[in-house]
C-alpha cells in the first residue's frame, strides 16, 4: 500500500480594491516506477467538475511553487508521484503569483506528511 502526504492551501487575499483567490490540493509520495510523475487534474475543489483553463492557467505555475520546495529541501523532483488537484478558481481574481504560493504552501505541507516519523525530515 502507498503511503501519500497531502496538502492543500486555499488562499484568499482582499485589500481595498484588489482581491486574490486561489488554492489547490496536492498529493505526494515516493514514486512506483523508475522515475516520478506529475499529474495535474484540472478539477474544481467543490463539485470535481473539470475546469478546461486551469491546467495552462494555473497547474504550471503551482508546480513551479512545488518545484521551489524541493529545491530549497534539496530533494530530487524525480523521486516522488505528484498530482495537483481540486483547485479553486475565481474568472476574475485568481491570479500566477496566489497559484504559486498555493503550491509552495500545500506541497511544503504534503512532503512533511510523507516523511513525518519515517525519517525525521525537518521543513
Amino acid at each position: 500500500m502507498a503511503h501519500y502526504g497531502i496538502g492543500s492551501c486555499y488562499a484568499m487575499r482582499q485589500v481595498a480594491g484588489s482581491e486574490s483567490v486561489g488554492g489547490l490540493e496536492i498529493k505526494v509520495r515516493h514514486k512506483s516506477g523508475e522515475v516520478g510523475s506529475v499529474e495535474i487534474l484540472a478539477t474544481d475543489w467543490r463539485t470535481g467538475e473539470t475546469l478546461e483553463y486551469v491546467e495552462k492557467a494555473y497547474g504550471e505555475v503551482a508546480l513551479e511553487g512545488v518545484k521551489s520546495v524541493l529545491k530549497e529541501l534539496n530533494l530530487p523532483f524525480d523521486d516522488f508521484d505528484i498530482t495537483l488537484h481540486k483547485f479553486l478558481c475565481h474568472p476574475v481574481d485568481s491570479n500566477a503569483a496566489c497559484f504559486r504560493q498555493a503550491g509552495r504552501s500545500a506541497f511544503r505541507s504534503a512532503i512533511e506528511g510523507l516523511f513525518t516519523g519515517r525519517i525525521g525530515l525537518r521543513l
